[in-house]
């Protein structure tokens, strides 16, 4: 049974039947230190690979992926082929890092508090407004309008209290690690809600590097088919263009598996008018599905070649440009041809450097 289970942890490359040899099982274990036993080296592959499920003898020395394994072998099939672009983060160093000094501190140095959750079951967060200035915007616009309000107040209560009830205290509490210190949530393929619970929290209290990084997330660890119509949802509704775009691509590329796995889904979109058509241009057109093309081997492209690019094309070429990375295709296409436009290269060149030395 340990090498039927086996069969499904090593991701190899599939006949048109899901099936794996008996070879292939015995060079990948091959591949493992001979000091180990085999239950440790399974147990590594195991742990490397992440498959669920048992497998299945099918005779004649193959073995058959159970669905689990055909929809996860397939999916990390299609992200070989496709490089997954990552934000660029801020360093998160323990000692050095003058956010995670504050956070150490945040019960006697505090200026703001949250009471996040519901009137049965709330918790208090303590916050620096300074750091919500600089790393959620629209979360400080709030504090300043609440602040507002309280001075017109006449019961002369100058504290400042913000209660965001429908708000999770363990997304917050990740929200806000991530703001002080710059440590990304570690999240794995079983993670979906609190992933899309948190890409909520930072779209709506305006932390972009946040929203960037569980954007990629998304595509890297949760994007099968059966959840990519829902994803492909959730991305065109914030804007999440990286999302987006690997939702289509896996539509494109195993429609029937996308169609068959989420009939809910599919039924919605259908009702979907503008999004439905998107899609079906997308992956019918043969100008639609877009390409990626390495900034460091092929520069800045032209103008004409804009139109081509995909979504990690577009992004690594504007984070390089110190332009924002954000926002529909559409929009990160229209930066980009703006940069590109005579004149404007030199002027955001200055603009760059000026944001370097401040």
């Amino acid at each position: 049974m340990d090498e039927q289970i086996l069969a499904v942890m090593m991701g190899f490359h599939m006949d048109g039947n899901h099936k794996v040899t008996l070879k292939d099982v015995a060079t990948e274990l091959g591949k493992q230190e001979r000091t180990k036993s085999f239950r440790e080296r399974w147990s590594i592959l195991k742990n490397q690979k992440g498959y669920i499920g048992t497998s299945k003898i099918s005779g004649a020395g193959f073995f058959e992926l159970t669905p689990e394994g055909i929809e996860q072998a397939q999916t990390d099939e299609y992200k070989e082929k496709n490089p997954i672009w990552f934000p660029r983060l801020l360093t998160h160093g323990e000692h050095n890092n003058i956010g995670a000094q504050l956070y150490r501190s945040i019960e006697k140095t505090s200026d703001i508090t949250f009471l996040i959750g519901t009137s049965t079951s709330r918790k208090e967060f303590k916050v620096h407004k300074c750091i919500l200035e600089l790393r959620a915007k629209s979360l400080y616009e709030l504090i300043l309008t609440e602040e507002e309000s309280n001075s017109n107040n006449e019961d002369g209560n100058d504290s400042t209290i913000i209660t965001l009830p429908d708000t999770e205290e363990k997304v917050f509490d990740v929200f806000l690690v991530f703001l002080y210190t710059g440590k990304e949530p570690e999240l794995n393929k079983d993670d979906e809600d609190i992933a899309k619970s948190i890409l909520h929290a930072a779209n709506r209290f305006g932390c972009t590097d946040l929203k960037l990084y569980i954007e990629s997330v998304l595509v890297d660890k949760i994007l099968v088919p059966s959840n990519a119509i829902a994803l492909l949802f959730l991305a065109d509704s914030y804007s999440c263009a990286l999302l987006k775009e690997a939702a289509m691509n896996m539509y494109a590329s195993k429609s029937s598996d996308v169609m068959e796995s989420s009939k809910e889904d599919w039924t919605r979109l259908k009702e979907s008018n503008d999004l439905l058509v998107e899609l079906l241009v997308y992956t019918n057109n043969s100008g639609g599905c877009k390409k990626y093309s390495s900034v460091v081997e092929n520069g800045d492209g032209t103008l004409e070649d804009v139109d081509d690019f995909d979504v990690t094309s577009l992004r690594e070429r504007l984070e390089k440009a110190n332009l924002d990375v954000d926002g529909s295709r559409q929009m990160l296409v229209e930066r980009w041809k703006t940069y590109l436009r005579p004149g404007n290269n030199e002027v955001n060149e200055n603009q760059n450097k000026r944001q370097r030395i401040e």
